[in-house]
């Protein structure tokens, strides 16, 4: 016998008693949800599934509700998105942890230094050139000229001095990227990209420099100017020869000459330039260039808006955004007493003894040296955490209910156990978890091995493994699994 019932006005029939959750998706239709784990019986505890049926007006989790003939299911309402807004609004409440470390969100170019510094350490050259061309554009430049705002806000001053964030970053584009050749700098950034647009800019200036690196390095191909080398900023030409040294690398052409009008037309899908360009084309944006010496501060400025140019580039033909910044949800813990700050140094001198052992053969460089010092105190699920996903996209605010218990930031760590992993270690901050219990369930059906229980109750309720056993021992064989539907970046291995 068919159900039938409607979703959103759209009709629907199923022979399968299955729940409106997935009733939606065979629809197209997505309805967020962090507790749910298909493969698991649903346990209902965050409520963001919710949705209503409008034949009798309930609530209920979508979930855990088993589809009815006659239902007619309303999940995009304003109604239904308040209550979902609400329902991250409460799990944001108990919520514990940063999304991005205090260097990077005091950062004006928003560069993610925690990331930079673990591809420098590893010797991943080519990883931590991307990431600083992408949020930089002239790292160079930025770098050399940055007010180093990152190390203000560095916690690691509060156990003895900040770290040397802009200086090691120097140091390794000096030494791996000045004495490098072309072709093994950046050969490998857009070797993923199918369809490369072009992009013809016509203005000679630092802000379509650095444009054209941001769009580079987002996969675009750049046409530019020659840069008239009599523009080059007081006290920056070494800095910023370097840097067009590394765009010669990148999809970048400089040209001699500008393309004729019907070149234009038929080899560029966009083109930008200035006031005076008088060549119509489809996708025409402006730029503007300063015709006088500018100082170190309009340079750095005009760089910002080169990068929110790129975006707006970004956009229009790939209809996302490749800088999400202003969009998204950030969590911060604000300030660390003592003894918080002394269990990040704590975390922090652990995992370099772990890494100790399987350092590069530059581990003994001043930069490899300095980012040892870093407390790591960002988030490493944040690019994976559904929790931050849907607080931004329903605009959620941490501080609408106030947290009935003040929490203190804690962190357990426990090597894998041999047979997965000699060199891994998983790590769990309870202060970022929901309580959804997958974890729980996961390790539940994996019989013989302790695995992970709710401890206390009420608003004490968290999730730990019993007797005081070891993170390890609780996790067991199913650790991975137990990472992978963590939906708030509680568990993650490293």
């Amino acid at each position: 016998m068919k159900i039938q019932l409607k979703i959103n006005n759209i009709q629907f029939e199923s022979e399968e008693e299955i729940t409106v959750l997935e009733a939606a998706a065979r629809l197209g239709m997505r309805i967020p949800a962090l507790c749910y784990l298909k493969s698991l019986e649903p346990c209902t505890s965050c409520t963001v599934c919710i949705v209503k049926d409008k034949t009798d007006n309930r609530f209920f989790p979508s979930c855990a509700t088993i589809i009815c003939n006659g239902m007619d299911i309303d999940s995009e309402s304003i109604e239904v998105m308040e209550l979902r807004k609400t329902s991250l609004e409460l799990l944001l409440s108990e919520h514990l942890g940063d999304c991005s470390g205090p260097c990077e969100a005091s950062c004006r170019f928003d560069l993610n230094v925690p990331k930079v510094f673990d591809a420098i350490k590893n010797d991943a050259t080519q990883t931590a050139i991307s990431l600083l061309q992408r949020d930089l554009g002239l790292p160079f430049l930025v770098n050399s000229w940055c007010l180093a705002t990152c190390e203000n806000a560095c916690r690691r001053k509060r156990v003895d001095r900040a770290v040397k964030i802009q200086k090691t970053i120097g140091e390794f584009l000096l030494n791996k990227i000045a004495t490098s050749k072309n072709s093994e700098i950046n050969s490998n950034i857009h070797a993923d990209k199918k369809e490369v647009i072009r992009i013809l800019i016509t203005e000679p200036g630092i802000k379509s420099l650095a444009l054209a690196s941001f769009l580079a390095v987002n996969g675009f191909s750049v046409a530019l100017p020659a840069f008239d080398k009599d523009r080059l900023p007081e006290n920056g030409e070494d800095t910023l020869l370097m840097d067009i040294e590394l765009l010669i690398s990148s999809n970048v052409v400089f040209l001699e000459k500008l393309p004729t009008a019907s070149e234009i037309k038929s080899d560029f899908e966009a083109v930008i330039a200035g006031r005076e360009f008088d060549t119509m084309h489809d996708n025409l944006f402006l730029i503007k260039e300063a015709k006088q010496p500018e100082t170190k501060k309009s340079i750095l400025q005009g760089i910002k808006q080169a990068k929110d140019l790129c975006n707006i580039l970004y956009k229009h033909f790939h209809n996302k955004s490749v800088y999400d910044y202003s969009d998204r949800f950030v969590s911060m813990s604000g300030y660390l007493d003592n003894g918080e700050i002394d269990l990040y140094l704590k975390t922090s001198e652990a995992r370099n003894m772990r890494e100790k052992s399987n350092a590069c053969a530059d581990a003994e460089s001043d930069a490899i040296s300095e980012i040892a010092r870093c407390l790591q105190c960002n988030c490493h699920g944040f690019e994976d955490c559904r929790l931050r996903q849907y607080a931004a996209e329903y605009g959620a605010e941490r501080s609408k209910f106030k947290k009935a218990v003040k929490q203190k930031y804690s962190i357990k760590t426990d090597s894998l156990p041999a047979d997965i992993s000699t060199s891994q270690v998983v790590t769990y901050e309870p202060g970022k978890c929901i309580r959804c219990g997958i974890c729980v369930k996961i390790t539940r059906k994996n019989s013989g091995q302790t695995g992970l229980c709710f401890i206390n109750r009420g608003i004490q309720t968290q999730i730990d493994v019993p007797f005081g056993q070891s993170l390890s021992k609780g996790l067991g064989s199913c650790v991975h699994e137990c990472v992978q539907g963590c939906p708030s970046g509680a568990l993650e291995i490293e």
